[in-house]
């Protein structure tokens, strides 16, 4: 029971807040005076680049926040107690700072060896914490201790979630050389040096971090990250990217809503994915390189990789099957190769005999077509048929003389084989790790054969067609939102959105809620249309999706035009995108 206690206390304790730290390092040179200048700001005359930092950055810093300044021996003796200056060195000058933590961490090593490197690299590291957001001054030291401090920052973001805040550079050299700057400056007053932000350095590895994540795994999140992160400060200030920067969004948005479709074997709604949208807008975001620049090759990356994919796609299953085996997702590409294929079949089946039963989506229509290979392989008669196949003879005995069918059972059942082995954990058979990827490649190879022999084509489930239940009717949409709807659906029905009054108690919207939703299933819709009211759209959607029925939302780019009566708010239709 106290160890329960203990337990529930440490999950409602409160989370300490992330601390700021300045990791400086202090050289062994004699430095002149001078005044360091950051973002248009000018620090007094100092000798030392670590006074200008505190003064110009670190003025809001609390307590709790930490300064910790690095010395090797010399430099402690040299620079920090301040034999080359009378006594007066770092230590001293830092005595204005009292507001701060300030800590010298003495006698570490110059960093010129390789044991060196590691002593130092480990000092540094202990001195983080989890979650610090870190300020970076690489102004002093040995010159090998950029690259190595660089590497140790984003060894500490992965570890320890460190967030890298600011570098600092102070270019001291910019006065000129180094033994002419007392005779042509001689007042301390005139001598300028630039701090140089050097944070894109960081950046840089994280977004090289992203590429390889993306390019080797299929992972966005980290790019999502960076991309949303980057595109904040630019949609504050618009200028002219706003088409840009809302096409970004739109991307970041589809890409983080296929990339789980597929590695979570999502086949339905990976079919009913808005590809076409997601390719016109990266091709639309290929025209502004320039709006986040380490971010234009990933972008055409992800356009090389989806370009493949179109909407209505009766193959869209082989991509997927491809996109796993390229990033390593080998049980979910096997799954997909087999249901796929399957899928392949209905969609064949349907397209020979034009028969509604043989829906992609219908669980009877699949257990069928996967039984008949069993039937085939067995020799099964048919008075042994039972189950799916002994309910529709006529309809299998159709799918056994089909002579592609009959070419794929062995296929089918080594992919099953696969399958199941896989799925089982290797406790019953016993394939090696790399035989999965080899025998994949293998099938994938032999069905792109199969179903190229005879191309079918894509085939919606059967329904109503679409229901849109929206503040907008259908004749009002625009041109392009109504020939997709109809391509894609055949038909449209509108079921008005209701008004919804902004005080209505939660008991009220749940009795509204179950009216819609028991008048839009008994439709028998394809898929529903709803956009609205917020609180109901989402009850209601659940309540859809719950019973199989895919809902749907209008995407687009809004614009707004400030005229000389209020605004003019235009949108302009880009796709349908599934909830």
């Amino acid at each position: 029971m106290v160890i329960a206690t203990l337990f529930l206390r440490s999950l409602t304790k409160p989370q300490p807040m992330s601390r700021k730290v300045l990791l400086s390092f202090l050289g062994n040179n004699q430095y002149k005076q001078t005044r360091y200048t950051f973002k248009n700001r000018k620090s007094k005359v100092v000798r030392f680049v670590q006074e200008a930092i505190l003064q110009l950055e670190c003025a809001d810093w609390k307590q709790e926040d930490q300064v910790f300044i690095f010395l090797t021996t010399s430099a402690t003796k040299n620079n920090w107690e301040g034999d080359l200056y009378e006594g007066k060195g770092l230590d001293n000058a830092l005595q204005a700072f009292s507001h701060l933590s300030i800590q010298p961490i003495k006698q570490i090593p110059r960093g010129i060896s390789e044991q060196e490197i590691w002593t130092l690299f480990e000092k540094i590291f202990q001195l983080l914490s989890p979650q610090d957001e870190v300020y970076l001054d690489i102004t002093n030291g040995f010159r090998s201790l950029p690259m190595l401090l660089m590497v140790l920052l984003d060894y500490a973001k992965v570890l320890k979630g460190i967030q890298v805040k600011k570098i600092y550079y102070g270019a001291f050299e910019f006065l000129g050389p180094y033994p002419k700057i007392k005779e042509n400056m001689p007042n301390p007053e005139e001598r300028l040096v630039p701090i140089l932000d050097l944070t894109s350095f960081s950046a840089l590895q994280d977004w090289a971090a992203a590429a390889a994540d993306f390019q080797l795994h299929g992972s966005v999140r980290l790019l999502s990250t960076l991309t949303n992160n980057s595109l904040e400060p630019i949609l504050k200030t618009a200028k002219g990217k706003e088409v840009a920067a809302q096409t970004l969004q739109q991307i970041d948005r589809s890409i983080q809503e296929l990339i789980p479709l597929i590695r979570t074997n999502r086949g339905k709604n990976v079919s009913q994915f808005g590809f076409d949208a997601l390719n016109l807008a990266l091709e639309q975001f290929s025209k502004n390189k320039g709006l986040i620049q380490p971010l234009t090759p990933i972008i055409e990356q992800i356009k090389n990789k989806v370009k493949h994919f179109k909407d209505q796609d009766a193959l869209f299953w082989l991509k997927t099957t491809r996109w796993c085996l390229q990033h390593g997702l080998i049980q979910q590409g096997i799954t997909q190769l087999q249901e796929g294929l399957i899928t392949w079949f209905c969609f064949r089946f349907k397209q020979m005999t034009g028969d509604a039963f043989f829906d992609a989506y219908s669980k009877e229509a699949r257990n069928l077509i996967n039984s008949s290979f069993t039937l085939i392989e067995k020799k099964t008669p048919e008075k042994k048929w039972r189950n799916v196949v002994g309910r529709y003879p006529h309809y299998t005995k159709m799918v056994l003389q089909d002579p592609l069918i009959q070419q794929s059972v062995l296929l089918t059942r080594n992919i099953g084989k696969l399958r199941n082995d896989i799925n089982h954990g290797g406790y019953i058979l016993q394939a090696s790790e790399s035989s999965f990827t080899e025998k994949l490649q293998e099938y994938l190879v032999a069905v792109t054969q199969l179903v190229d022999t005879s191309p079918v084509q894509f085939q919606m489930r059967q329904g109503t067609g679409l229901v849109n239940c929206s503040h907008h009717p259908f004749t009002k949409w625009k041109v392009a939102q109504r020939e997709l709807a109809l391509q894609r659906y055949g038909k449209v029905e509108d079921v008005p959105f209701p008004m919804i009054d902004p005080t209505i108690s939660a008991d009220a919207l749940v009795i509204l809620v179950e009216q819609f939703y028991r008048q839009i299933k008994a439709m028998q819709p394809t898929a529903v249309h709803l956009m609205g009211e917020m609180t109901f759209t989402y009850a209601l959607v659940q309540r859809l999706k719950n019973i199989g029925i895919t809902c749907i939302a209008s995407t687009g780019e809004r614009t707004v035009e400030d005229i000389a009566d209020g605004q003019l708010v235009q949108f302009a239709f880009v796709g349908f995108r599934v909830y």
